[in-house]
C-alpha cells in the first residue's frame, strides 16, 4: 500500500487530533477532581463554622430554627439569685402554655399533668404555688423569678414575645408553707431541664424547662426530693 503526502498529512491530523482529545480529557478530569477536592474542603469548613455558629448563638441566647415544626428551647443567661430565664419557639398548630409549680413536685422529671390548661392569652391559677400562661405561637422569652418580700417568698412567672417592647403576661403568688419547705428551707440542690439548645416535636410535649430540686444530705438522688420548682411548656387549649 503507498501513501502519499496528503494521506500522511490526514493521518498525522487524525492522530494528533485523537492525541489532543485525549490530553484535554485528562486535563478535564484532573480539573474535576480538584474540583470535587474543594467542594468537599469546603462543606467541611463550612460544617465547623456552622457549629461554631450555633454555639456561638446559643452562648447569646439565640435559637437556630433547623425546622419550624418543631418546639425549640435554649436557656438564658442570668445574673440574679432564684431567676431562670428561657428562650422558647412555638411552632404553628396549635396553642400552648408555660406553667410553674413550687414544691409539691412529683418524684419523676416529667411535668405534672395539667387537666384543664389554660388557653391563649389566659393566666390562671392551677394548684397552690402553680400558674399556667397561655400563649399561641410565636417565640417567647420566659422568665420565672422567686424572691422574698419582707417575710414571705413569692414567686413571679413573665412570658413575652421576643420581638414585642412591652412586659408580656404575669403571674405568680405567695408560696404558700415557705417557712417548713424550700425556698426558706434549703440545704444543697440539683438543677435540670434545658441548658444548650434543644428542640422535639409538637407531640412530645410537656417539656421541662427547669427541674430544680432542693436535697439534703441523705437523699441519693434529686428525684428522692419533692420540693424546688419545676417549669414547664404544653400544649394548651
Amino acid at each position: 500500500m503507498k501513501f502519499s503526502i496528503l494521506n500522511l498529512l490526514m493521518v498525522l491530523t487524525a492522530v494528533a487530533s485523537i492525541l489532543g482529545l485525549y490530553v484535554s480529557r485528562q486535563a478535564n478530569l484532573k480539573s474535576s477532581q480538584r474540583y470535587e477536592l474543594l467542594v468537599a474542603e469546603l462543606n467541611v469548613k463550612h460544617a465547623e463554622l456552622e457549629g461554631q455558629n450555633r454555639v456561638l448563638r446559643q452562648e447569646l441566647g439565640s435559637l437556630t430554627i433547623t425546622d419550624p415544626k418543631r418546639i425549640h428551647a435554649v436557656k438564658l443567661r442570668t445574673t440574679a439569685r432564684k431567676t431562670w430565664s428561657y428562650r422558647v419557639y412555638l411552632p404553628d398548630g396549635a396553642n400552648y402554655y408555660f406553667a410553674c409549680r413550687i414544691n409539691s413536685l412529683p418524684l419523676e422529671p416529667n411535668p405534672p399533668t395539667v387537666l384543664n390548661p389554660p388557653g391563649p392569652s389566659t393566666v390562671g391559677t392551677i394548684v397552690t404555688n402553680s400558674v399556667g400562661i397561655g400563649r399561641s405561637p410565636g417565640e417567647y422569652v420566659v422568665t420565672l423569678s422567686i424572691h422574698q418580700n419582707n417575710a414571705q417568698w413569692e414567686y413571679k412567672l413573665n412570658v413575652r414575645k421576643t420581638a414585642d417592647a412591652g412586659d408580656g403576661a404575669t403571674g405568680g403568688s405567695i408560696i404558700v408553707d415557705a417557712d417548713d419547705k424550700w425556698p426558706n428551707n434549703e440545704n444543697w440542690n440539683a438543677t435540670g431541664g434545658v441548658s444548650n439548645q434543644v428542640e422535639l416535636p409538637t407531640d412530645k410535649l410537656p417539656l421541662a424547662l427547669l427541674d430544680y430540686r432542693a436535697m439534703n444530705g441523705n437523699m441519693k438522688s434529686s428525684m428522692d426530693s419533692d420540693q424546688g420548682v419545676m417549669l414547664w411548656v404544653g400544649i394548651g387549649r
